[in-house]
């Protein structure tokens, strides 16, 4: 019996020393809801380059991913792209790879990309996970040309990281 009362009181005695604390205490964890809101925004891109496709991998810190269908699937709102052009894009492929902990998507804009579009990446944090914007990078891109679908090179994508 005393043994089970151990079994009891030690995690709450560490929960409760763990909730204590000052000023130098890291950031409260965020809970189940918390999100992160990733931008992709090719700044160099002019309009006579005719980007038409942009397809890139994010690498994640363990804890962040995009929401997933019950197929495993990532869901259709994970990645949102804002463009100033009419609505002619299709997300056509965005799989997460939860070994290697990174997003890879495809953005097909049939107008072209413009200097002002953005791809915004929904992701979700698991309970006890803390990123920081430096957990986030991109791994690989390439951008390709809306005429002729050839590799359009010298482009360098900025991301950005929210965390809310």
């Amino acid at each position: 019996m005393k043994k089970m009362l151990y079994y009891i009181l030690a995690p709450l005695c560490i929960a409760l020393l763990a909730a204590c604390g000052g000023a130098s205490q890291p950031k409260a964890q965020p809970a189940k809801s918390s999100t992160v809101k990733t931008v992709i925004k090719a700044s160099a891109l002019a309009a006579g380059l005719n980007i038409g496709g942009v397809h890139i991998a994010i690498n994640m810190p363990r804890g962040v991913a995009p929401a997933l269908n019950s197929n495993g699937g990532v869901v259709d709102t994970a990645v949102e792209f804002i463009s100033t052009a009419p609505a002619a894009y299709k997300v056509q492929k965005a799989t997460y790879n939860s070994v290697d902990s990174v997003l890879d998507f495809f953005v097909i804009d049939l107008a072209g990309f413009g200097t002002e579009d953005q791809i915004i990446i929904h992701l979700l944090v698991s309970e006890g996970t803390i990123p920081v914007e430096t957990d986030f990078s991109i791994k690989t891109y390439e951008f390709f040309d809306k005429v002729t679908g050839a590799a359009v090179t010298g482009l360098n994508p900025t991301l950005t990281t929210t965390i809310q």
